[in-house]
């Protein structure tokens, strides 16, 4: 079970902000993703090329309908600063490589080939950027072809876009990829709290588990409760409301 707190695409996000009746389907395209395109949609000044912060990710797939199409990985320090055991940066690097369909002018044993999302080198290169990347080295940074590899450095971007269209998360996992016959979508549908099977005070939070979630729908208010043997709870809501639901739940950091 999928739960979505949005609407099924980008493109219904983006009519129901221009107040019409029909959506599009998930596998409908628009302005946002087609590339060259993309920067003069975001930085347009009409009303539905700038939704409200309240809609931003709300649909199946979540922001990265609707980002910028970059693809960036975490500095390996970062991960190896924090010092916590199978959350090295090792360990995580091949969760990256088994994410990414790598398109690039070279490949090392860094990047993945066979993922489900195209990561691609920029086919085209605005001037303002080679400008920034030359002014750059002359400061004194070192110009680097990849930063997502341990090469630190000043250049270009890599981009999740796969034949001149943006390659995001729905498409990769709901739109090319075989959709389990198990799986069920349901859009409309807001959480609000997880659901908690043991003590949840704080000193003994890990005699709990998740076992549901408690949600709002149509101003009604339900629970999903996980009945199959071994079922999981993955909370997945961003950076933002994540914690936010964490919290609500009793679960403090």
């Amino acid at each position: 079970l999928l739960l979505e707190a949005g609407t099924q695409s980008q493109s219904a996000v983006e009519q129901s902000l221009r107040d019409q009746e029909t959506c599009h389907d998930s596998a409908s395209y628009n302005q946002f993703d087609i590339p060259l395109y993309w920067s003069a949609a975001a930085s347009s000044h009409r009303r539905d090329y700038h939704w409200p912060i309240e809609l931003l990710g709300k649909a199946v797939g979540g922001s990265g309908l609707l980002n910028a199409m970059i693809y960036i990985r975490s500095l390996e320090s970062d991960w190896n600063t924090w010092n916590i055991t199978g959350w090295d940066y090792e360990t995580v690097l091949k969760e990256y490589k088994a994410l990414e369909d790598y398109h690039g002018d070279y490949a090392t044993n860094r990047r993945g080939k066979n993922g489900p999302i195209v990561t691609s080198v920029p086919l085209i290169t605005d001037t303002v950027a080679q400008l920034f990347i030359k002014s750059a080295v002359n400061a004194g940074f070192k110009e680097t072809p990849n930063f997502n590899e341990k090469r630190l450095g000043v250049g270009h971007y890599e981009f999740n876009v796969r034949h001149g269209l943006r390659d995001s998360v729905a498409a990769a996992y709901l739109g090319r990829a075989a959709v389990p016959k198990n799986l069920h979508i349901e859009t409309g549908v807001t959480v609000t709290r997880l659901l908690l099977l043991g003590v949840a005070e704080r000193s003994r939070a890990a005699k709990s588990r998740a076992i549901g979630v408690e949600y709002v729908q149509d101003s009604r208010i339900g629970q999903f409760i996980v009945k199959e043997a071994g079922g999981e709870v993955i909370l997945s809501a961003g950076a933002i409301l994540t914690p936010q639901l964490l919290a609500n739940s009793g679960i403090e950091g």
